[in-house]
């Protein structure tokens, strides 16, 4: 111990601690018998703890430095610095403080948030290709179809209903009871019921419904299906678009007699509520509204939107067959006139040109109940111009097209000339799929029609953003 006072305030060299230890070494071998590895370890930690006393220290400073933190207070408390510890209790006044500072925080960034939202809009993508579900020959007018939660599609054709599961196997003819009609299948939002009307020659319309698995189940003999009906009709009438709401309780559904259409909505005590004038009907996600279609002088249809409860009704603007997905959006049918130029003379004006009707599938947002579409400062008929294109004709030339061409070619006309086709080979009766992410449509051929599938995918923009 005199050895390290005597040392205290003074710094050793490797070299002094290298010369005494290799003279305890020395030592070690002349006779000790005790581990050179374990002395070794003892001298060096002997020469570390003389380092650490030869650090000069200022007592006094020290001591006073100590006397001054436990005699000062924090500035504006009570609470002394002594009394204060990291592992005590927290001051109730600091927490309440952090609390408010968290508060406004989450206020700033909710109002961050709502401000974005209101620069953004919402709007479908497609993705990909179209893949075909079905394909089948096809004689003439419209054919209806359904789709399941599962992605079942049933497809009404000239009064026969057919079934594809979307695998690589063909579709099947179901088996149901013969000398009846069947059209405007639907099924319902849970996919266990199928809505139907069927009709047979010199009798009314009936909407029945029958549980899908009796119905799609290959073995199930065609005189013991069940059928519920839900409405009987008249001889002059025909019921069509068949649509579940989204509960499943109840069946809208437009009645036609001659030019005259009405939508109603079917209850369980048999009788069957008015909604509007109409056909085509389309539930909000809510349940709260109906879209129907309406034909207007000069060849176009319009879409309305209906309150179910209170009869209010506001006009959309131009389309047909509309479908209200559960995301809140809404897909429908625009029918316009196309001009196609096929030939330019030398300075350049149109030489051939093609008139066709053409009808594309666009979409626009609507939310739960349409008041999305009245948040805008569109006027009451333009709620739903443009809206996003997701389907649309394929602008290559037709057949006719080019034996029109082959023709004029032949005949050495040079001037300008027009040719008017009838209705384009269309697409039609957009159908929201599960969850949203897919949309069904039916596309007409001569001789030919098909159901085709689509992915879709949700984006945003800025609404000053110019849309498709």
């Amino acid at each position: 111990m005199n050895d390290f006072n005597k040392d205290r305030g003074k710094v050793f060299s490797m070299e002094r601690h290298k010369e005494e230890r290799h003279k305890d070494r020395c030592r070690l071998l002349e006779g000790t018998g005790e581990n050179d590895v374990n002395e070794s370890v003892h001298q060096l930690l002997d020469h570390m703890r003389r380092i650490r006393q030869a650090v000069p220290v200022n007592q006094k400073l020290q001591t006073e430095l100590k006397q001054l933190l436990l005699s000062s207070r924090i500035h504006g408390d009570n609470l002394s610095v002594s009394e204060f510890s990291l592992l005590g209790p927290r001051p109730i006044r600091n927490f309440f403080s952090r609390f408010w500072l968290l508060l406004v925080g989450i206020v700033i960034a909710a109002a961050i948030l709502v401000s974005w939202l209101n620069a953004t809009e919402t709007y479908l993508r497609p993705v990909g290709n179209p893949v075909p579900v079905m394909s089948f020959w096809h004689a003439g007018g419209e054919t209806d179809f359904t789709v399941s939660p599962e992605g079942a599609v049933i497809v009404a054709r000239n009064g026969k209903l057919l079934l594809s599961n979307q695998s690589n196997s063909p579709y099947r003819v179901l088996d149901l009871p013969p000398n009846w009609d069947y059209k405007s299948p639907a099924f319902s939002p849970d996919g266990k019921e199928v809505a139907l009307v069927r009709r047979q020659n010199g009798y009314a319309p009936q909407i029945v419904v029958i549980k899908a698995k009796e119905l799609l189940n290959p073995d199930s003999a065609a005189e013991a299906l069940q059928f519920e009906i839900l409405c009987r009709g008249k001889n002059a009438h025909e019921y069509s678009g068949l649509t579940w709401s989204p509960g499943g309780a109840r069946l809208a559904y437009a009645e036609t007699e001659g030019n005259l259409a009405r939508v109603y909505i079917t209850n369980s005590n048999g009788i069957n509520d008015f909604v509007s004038s109409g056909r085509h009907p389309a539930w909000s996600p809510d349940g709260s509204k109906i879209i129907v279609q309406r034909h207007q002088s000069g060849g176009n249809n319009f879409l309305y939107l209906v309150d179910v409860k209170t009869g209010i009704t506001k006009v959309l603007g131009q389309g047909e067959q509309a479908a209200w997905g559960e995301k809140g959006f809404l897909a429908f049918v625009v029918t316009s006139q196309e001009e196609r130029v096929l030939t330019y003379l030398p300075d350049g004006s149109p030489q051939f040109t093609v008139r066709q009707r053409i009808g594309e599938v666009r979409s626009i947002y609507a939310g739960p109940d349409g008041g999305e579409l009245l948040q805008d400062d569109k006027s009451e008929g333009n709620l739903i111009t443009p809206g996003t294109l997701l389907v649309s004709k394929d602008q290559t030339m037709t057949g006719k097209e080019i034996e029109w061409l082959k023709k004029l070619e032949l005949e050495g006309v040079r001037e300008p000339r027009v040719l008017s086709l009838g209705e384009a080979d269309r697409y039609t009766n957009p159908v929201f799929g599960c969850q949203g992410n897919k949309l069904f449509y039916s596309s007409q051929e001569t001789g030919m029609a098909s159901v085709l599938r689509i992915h879709l995918e949700e984006r945003l923009w800025d609404r000053g953003e110019k849309q498709l």
